[in-house]
């Protein structure tokens, strides 16, 4: 497997022709993360990142889904930390920059930090990186277009917003069916997903009434949802290298090791799901009558046990996920998450 590094030397601040005092200018350091700048105690806490197209955006105090965040340090020094990914992250020649707006204490003038690290990438010789297009598509029809970016916006701020640009009615909007580089999933559902036909204006995501469609047609509805809001769930996926691995385990080596018990008998587990004709779960459907049919938002009360060996006190069942789709699976209703 061929295998890609990135490696990052010594900072820079890279200047700018605003004139800023040197209380303004942070400490920045490069760390296999991300980018840390830390700014003295005169500098306000309400800093700033503009985005691609220009507009300021104020810097969360915790994680987002976009990569930025900051906080105090012990000194009472302000420190701001941004992903390599990051929504606001630039990559400009052999660097990454991020943008900032400071503001510093008794006084209303905003300055400009253009904060960065030298980026270096390394490729296979044997492998040759092939660029991976973005997901989605641009095949969307104008009534169900949404708008990315602000009115005026350029051909070339849209595709780095990862949008898609009408060149005739100079219109930028997102891509159809997929997750967008600013936060958001942007996703149709369309009235035959469901049997009897839905009205799409009329949906709205489950237990979230304020979170309904931002265009609909009489066919069609399209939902622009933050990746973080109305009940999104995250799941986080580890990413390491072969060299992570040894030192992984050279840490594993200098402690002792307790390993679980050995299990007593050998076997097999055999899970069942059956569905229940009420609230009661004191009577099943049969399997002649699968698969089942109901209508939208009406309740399936399912249940999932060990059917094989006979309960045991001892086992105990969770269910990470179970979820229905209708035959186009263009759209999931989650029955059961993390129980």
């Amino acid at each position: 497997m061929a295998q890609h590094c990135w490696c990052f030397s010594a900072v820079q601040v890279k200047e700018t022709p605003e004139q800023r005092p040197p209380l303004a200018l942070p400490t920045v350091s490069c760390s296999a993360r991300g980018i840390k700048a830390v700014f003295g105690p005169s500098v306000k806490n309400n800093l700033h990142v503009r985005d691609l197209t220009g507009a300021k955006v104020p810097v969360p105090q915790s994680d987002g889904s976009c990569g930025v965040r900051m906080g105090r340090e012990k000194n009472k020094s302000l420190s701001f930390f941004s992903r390599y990914d990051s929504c606001y992250a630039q990559i400009e020649g052999s660097k990454v920059v991020i943008p900032l707006q400071v503001q510093l204490k008794r006084e209303d003038q905003w300055f400009r930090v253009n904060i960065s690290c030298p980026l270096i990438k390394r490729y296979s010789e044997r492998t040759r990186l092939i660029p991976t297009p973005l997901p989605g598509n641009c095949d969307t029809d104008r009534a169900l277009r949404v708008d990315c970016g602000h009115q005026t916006i350029s051909s070339d701020a849209c595709y780095k917003l990862g949008c898609c640009y009408d060149a005739h009615d100079f219109i930028c909007y997102y891509r159809l069916n997929a997750c967008s580089l600013d936060g958001h999933f942007v996703f149709s559902v369309k009235a035959t997903d469901a049997d009897p036909p839905v009205t799409p204006s009329s949906l709205i995501i489950k237990d979230q009434p304020q979170c309904f469609p931002v265009v609909s047609t009489q066919d069609t509805a399209v939902f622009k949802i933050g990746v973080m809001d109305c009940g999104a769930k995250m799941k986080v996926l580890c990413e390491y290298t072969s060299s992570d691995l040894k030192h992984a385990a050279d840490l594993r080596s200098l402690h002792a090791v307790t390993n679980p018990p050995p299990v007593a008998a050998l076997g097999t587990i055999r899970v069942q799901m059956r569905i229940a004709t009420d609230a009661s779960f004191t009577s099943f459907f049969h399997e002649e009558q699968l698969p089942l049919t109901l209508p939208l938002r009406t309740a399936a009360y399912v249940e999932v046990s060990i059917a094989q060996p006979s309960p045991d006190p001892i086992l105990s069942l969770r269910v990470r996920d179970c979820f229905a789709y209708p035959a186009s699976r263009h759209s999931v209703w989650t029955l059961l998450y993390d129980g």
